[in-house]
């Protein structure tokens, strides 16, 4: 019984005979949701009448709660004899009360309607069964009289009768709320969009900066309203002042993007370059650092701007199937790739776990440009100014989308060389980097997507910050050095 009520029973022993359709057992005792008439039937007749169609009820019958106390009056008593014998009775419980099972059971009644035992309001009364250990079968208080009477969709029936459930809420799908809502979240690398779409549009950006940039950035800046430095979000960071809004034709090209549309490789760069700078275009030598599977890559390769992917993984350069097909087709000069660390090999992780890759091992090994065979993915060359295959020094711009640890090195790299570079950072890394701190203090750590784009903005005052129209880790940051 519940909350302690006293409540008289009657103790005249009978015996009821009824299907289990729902069944809860606890420590000391169990509940059993049985669908049962009050007394045996006659010999010859029928006590049950099984649901026939779904949702619909048999038409005789009665819900009894069925109350099973482990070992009698000494179902609450906590002493470890008790409770191994409880334990073995749980056992005997759930190997006979099994749901469709038709049962016998020996007890007596309650004598009060319990109301609360049904969610549907039903009333149905409280059978209390004693069920001990040292009853023969026989004379066990819980008899198995027909196994698996009723199906599964038969006890479902009832249930749903019984005890419906509440109706579960729509999952709102949180990209259809972010746009409702107009929100856009800069914590993940997707955003909603492809990869591929995403190195269209951070290509077309790339071009902008590196040949149309200097003769475009005073009119854009003088046009510029400054909308988020007066958002509290952006209180007390330098980066708002140095924002300048994606060009208008490149914003009209994307507008409305939701997914990678192929037919965008027949009309790369519509509007977003002028024609007479895009053989301009064609002599420059791009690096896309931490480039993965060369996205970005493949979309200046269709734009007919040579590049090479730098990357430590052991899949660099190698773009989808499809993606891949888009190339060949396209008949436009393939983009090179480069296996190595982008300005310094990282430190106090473990590369070899990050990388995927065994020491040791033919199937990880690979080939360095001289030829020679490695292993060790900590011993992959480093792309810099003094390396033996001269990318950087010979290179005209860096880009990088979402380069995760190699973010600091790439920006410091293009400030210290002057080289013109577009950086779209994603993740922050505040325990792998703790010297990062705020620009604002000189002492908190960057700890934020928004700290980590005022640590870069800071690194030079020619440094500026641009959205990109695609959700997710969207903030390019981005410097031309003032190129003639």
């Amino acid at each position: 019984m519940s909350g302690g009520a006293r409540h008289n029973m009657s103790m005249e022993l009978q015996t009821i005979r009824g299907v289990v359709f729902r069944c809860n057992i606890r420590a000391g005792h169990s509940f059993l949701a049985v669908s049962s008439l009050p007394k045996l039937p006659s010999e010859g007749s029928s006590l049950m009448v099984e649901p026939r169609v779904a949702g619909t009820l048999p038409e005789e019958h009665e819900m009894v709660m069925v109350v099973i106390r482990f070992g009698g009056a000494n179902w609450t008593s906590t002493d470890d004899a008790s409770a191994a014998t409880r334990s073995k009775i749980r056992t005997n419980i759930r190997r006979l009360c099994k749901l469709g099972n038709e049962l016998a059971f020996t007890g007596f009644f309650s004598d009060y309607a319990d109301g609360a035992s049904s969610k549907s309001g039903v009333e149905c009364r409280r059978f209390f069964v004693d069920y001990h250990l040292d009853n023969s079968q026989e004379e066990s208080s819980v008899r198995v009289c027909e196994a698996l009477k009723w199906d599964c969709s038969a006890c479902q029936t009832m249930r749903e009768f019984y005890f419906p459930s509440k109706p579960k809420k729509p999952q709102v799908n949180r990209k259809k709320l972010k746009d409702e809502e107009g929100v856009k979240s800069t914590r993940h690398h997707g955003g909603g969009l492809g990869k591929r779409m995403q190195g269209e549009i951070l290509a077309d950006f790339f071009l902008w900066v590196m040949l149309s940039s200097s003769r475009e950035e005073n009119s854009v800046m003088s046009q510029q309203d400054s909308i988020s430095a007066s958002q509290p979000e952006y209180q007390n960071y330098l980066f708002p002042q140095r924002e300048i809004p994606l060009t208008s034709k490149l914003a009209a090209k994307y507008n409305g993007i939701t997914t990678a549309d192929p037919r965008l490789v027949s009309s790369i760069a519509s509007g977003a370059v002028k024609p007479d700078v895009m053989e301009e275009a064609k002599s420059l030598n791009v690096i896309d650092a931490a480039g993965g599977a060369g996205h970005v890559s493949l979309a200046l390769a269709l734009r007919e701007v040579h590049s090479t992917v730098v990357d430590p993984r052991m899949n660099v350069g190698l773009l989808p199937k499809r993606d891949r097909k888009v190339l060949k087709r396209s008949q436009k000069r393939p983009f090179s790739t480069h296996r190595a660390w982008f300005g310094s090999r990282p430190s106090g992780i473990d590369a070899l776990f990050r990388e995927g890759a065994k020491a040791n091992s033919d199937k990880d090994a690979f080939t360095l440009m001289d030829g020679t065979i490695v292993s060790d993915p900590t011993a992959l060359p480093i792309c810099s100014v003094c390396d033996e295959t001269g990318l950087l020094s010979a290179c005209d711009g860096i880009v990088a989308l979402h380069p995760d640890e190699a973010t600091g090195d790439i920006v410091d790299c293009a400030v210290a060389r002057r080289t013109p570079f577009v950086v779209v950072p994603c993740c922050v890394f505040s325990r792998l980097f703790p010297d990062r701190v705020k620009p604002s203090d000189g002492k908190t750590l960057v700890s934020t997507y928004l700290d980590l784009i005022d640590w870069l903005v800071a690194k030079d005052p020619s440094i500026r910050v641009t959205r990109l129209p695609f959700d997710g880790a969207n903030l390019a940051v981005w410097s031309a050095f003032a190129r003639p």
